[in-house]
């Protein structure tokens, strides 16, 4: 099942005028929409993340700040850079990522690369 971001996503890609046509009409219920469910996250899940089949979870608290409200309401932080993993990133590829903040794109390039098993975190503060 296509999430909402999948479906946004791909209007705008493939038609960028009826795209525009619909973001501008529906903006006031998309933001009405975007407030409930960002007011709603009060306590700490774990979200269940998919995109383009690569499918992973991911640990969300909301004292953790706006990445992990943007992972609740959304679905997926940063739509454009989680596209790009999946387009350049092989099959068994080495992704590194420096500043890693919650792990969402790791854990992502950890799904997309398909070697789980061998997906580390390091969360050690350079001083």
């Amino acid at each position: 099942m296509l999430r909402p971001f999948e479906i946004r996503a791909g209007i705008k890609r493939h038609f960028p005028h009826l795209y525009q046509l619909l973001f501008l009409s529906l903006l006031p219920v998309f933001r009405l929409w975007r407030a409930y469910k960002s007011w709603s996250f009060k306590r700490r899940v774990v979200h269940n993340t998919s995109y383009d089949g690569h499918q992973f979870f991911i640990v969300i608290d909301p004292k953790n700040g706006l990445v992990d409200r943007s992972i609740f309401v959304g679905g997926i932080y940063e739509l454009d850079i989680v596209a790009t993993i999946n387009n350049y990133l092989p099959s068994g590829g080495v992704f590194v990522d420096i500043g890693a903040n919650i792990g969402h794109h790791s854990l992502f390039a950890g799904a997309v690369s398909a070697i789980k098993e061998r997906c580390y975190l390091l969360n050690r503060s350079v001083n």
